[in-house]
């Protein structure tokens, strides 16, 4: 988990909603980058129910990629954490549940970084009746010895909540 507490409030699900969210830099409420999220009523000319963040004092938040999953209609989340003495990491989660799966072991950092970050439900099957994510994102790490330089960690990730917790599952 993502060391410390990830400071968010909840959007609350919703047939007519959109989600979007993006990075955001630092400013006097934000020391580091962090995460902004709207949500968008399709059923209203897309006014906005409300905005919120992802955001912590000692750690940035940055590239973030949205999925809804056919079970639950809960947001499942894949972004990059680092900062406060961590290398830039995948981290996967939902929307809601404050807490942030750390999935790469970085151990050396870059001042490019975020590419190729996403998230999808995961095709139902007998077995997930619609309550999985996949998630796909990487880290960095040092190229062991006798070799130089860095490597991309990259890791598929499947995650969700029981299938138990569907409806009818």
């Amino acid at each position: 988990m993502v060391p410390g507490s990830l400071a968010t409030r909840s959007l609350a699900p919703r047939a007519s909603a959109t989600d979007f969210a993006w990075t955001a830099g630092t400013d006097r409420r934000f020391r580091q980058p962090h995460i902004e999220m709207v949500q968008l009523d399709r059923s209203s000319n897309f006014s906005k129910v409300e905005q919120v963040q992802i955001w912590n004092g000692s750690y940035g938040f940055a590239y973030p990629a949205l999925a809804t999953n056919n079970c639950t209609r809960e947001v499942g989340l894949s972004f990059e954490f680092g900062g406060g003495g961590n290398y830039e990491n995948m981290v996967v989660g939902f929307w809601g549940d404050f807490i942030a799966y750390i999935t790469t072991a970085s151990n050396v950092g870059t001042t490019r970084f975020g590419d190729y970050a996403s998230i999808r439900d995961a095709a139902s099957t007998s077995t997930n009746p619609g309550n999985l994510f996949t998630a796909f994102g990487y880290g960095l790490k040092l190229v062991p010895p006798p070799g130089t330089g860095t490597m991309s960690d990259v890791h598929y990730v499947l995650f969700g909540r029981p299938s138990s917790s569907c409806r009818g599952g």
